[in-house]
């Protein structure tokens, strides 16, 4: 493992590079699966610089919504894990008709809206500027 540069700075830096070097010459299919390769090297690196914050973040804020105390653990899998648990009770608690009834409909719905917007942050930065048609 080497200090600089960071594994998402290569992966942006690759990203980049597809698109700058064989975006113009190709036409079609190959155009096609380059924006791909590109686009996947774009959403690992922000993965990696992104995710660990983001699911921190989502945790915190789902244990809020189901009214438990938690202390986010230190390890990914461990967070993940908890993340999976947690969001388990969400869905038990939506499908048992909870979510029904104000005030908790709405932060559920927050919530939601929110977690989607932090997965577009990663996975198509500017989705929420995109014109809607």
């Amino acid at each position: 493992m080497q200090d600089r540069p960071p594994a998402a700075e290569l992966l942006e830096a690759l990203a980049a590079f597809l698109e700058g070097e064989f975006g113009g010459e190709l036409g079609g299919r190959k155009r096609f699966l380059l924006r791909v390769a590109a686009n996947v090297a774009g959403i690992v690196a922000r993965e990696i610089e992104r995710g660990p914050g983001l699911l921190s973040e989502q945790l915190v804020s789902l244990a809020g919504l189901l009214d438990r105390d938690i202390e986010v653990p230190a390890g990914h899998g461990a967070r993940l894990e908890l993340f999976e648990e947690l969001s388990g009770e969400l869905s038990r608690r939506i499908a048992g008709g909870e979510a029904d009834a104000e005030p908790w409909r709405s932060a559920v719905l927050a919530y939601l809206r929110s977690n989607v917007a932090a997965k577009l942050a990663v996975d198509n930065p500017g989705y929420d500027a995109k014109p809607r048609g």
